[in-house]
């Protein structure tokens, strides 16, 4: 069988994993959900957060994250423009961030939504960004112009 080359802490529960093109990064984004019958209670340190680890030729250089960003909601969903210079996430606090993997995660652009984003999608240019959330829609956005 396969081995289990690393093993990484995220510090919440996994919801979305991504690798850049160029394989120097891992992002992981998710969060801790407390439930409490019908109400959903979020807690202190629930984890809410992407977490980036870079690579060095297919290869781990640290288990600890280069980076991570802490959000005020679960991360649903993470991805990696194709160039690999953008990274766009979103989640349950109905926003996407657009970072920066190589400037330590630096946010570039919000885009605010109408419901939680559970997925995303970049066209090849990194022109545009597709997401899909809780309110059955598919948004595309125009990042360059920021709308």
């Amino acid at each position: 069988g396969l081995d289990v080359l690393a093993v990484l802490q995220h510090g919440g529960d996994v919801q979305s994993l991504d690798f850049s093109p160029m394989a120097n990064f891992l992002v992981g984004g998710g969060g801790t959900d407390d439930k409490f019958g019908l109400m959903t209670h979020k807690t202190e340190g629930c984890g809410a957060k992407a977490v980036l680890w870079q690579l060095a030729d297919d290869s781990l250089e640290s288990s600890a994250p280069a980076a991570s960003v802490d959000f005020a909601d679960i991360v649903r969903a993470v991805r990696f423009s194709a160039c690999g210079r953008l990274l766009a996430v979103g989640g349950e606090d109905r926003q996407i961030s657009i970072l920066l993997p190589q400037q330590g995660l630096s946010k570039v652009l919000a885009l605010h939504c109408l419901a939680g984003v559970r997925c995303l999608a970049w066209s090849p240019s990194a022109h545009f960004l597709a997401s899909g959330g809780e309110d059955n829609q598919v948004c595309v956005w125009d990042v360059i112009a920021g709308s």
